[in-house]
């Protein structure tokens, strides 16, 4: 383990919307990484962020479906 520092780490999130359907169209990440933090593993950070499962799923577009069924309270 590296043990690299992650305090003073902050992660910024924003987004351009489609003015008609409200969906975002763009989505930026921004690593902001303390002054101390060590410069070999800038692209590290940014390599484990673009791996990020979340992301990932939203770029394959899943297909979702959405079902309702009633259930019997007990």
């Amino acid at each position: 383990m590296r043990k690299i520092p992650t305090e003073g780490i902050k992660i910024v999130q924003n987004a351009d919307y489609n003015q008609e359907t409200g969906l975002p169209t763009n989505i930026q990440i921004e690593i902001q990484l303390p002054e101390s933090f060590p410069e070999k593993y800038i692209n590290a950070v940014v390599n484990v962020a673009e791996q990020c499962k979340v992301k990932n799923t939203i770029k394959s577009q899943p297909k979702i479906t959405v079902n309702a069924s009633k259930f019997k309270n007990q």
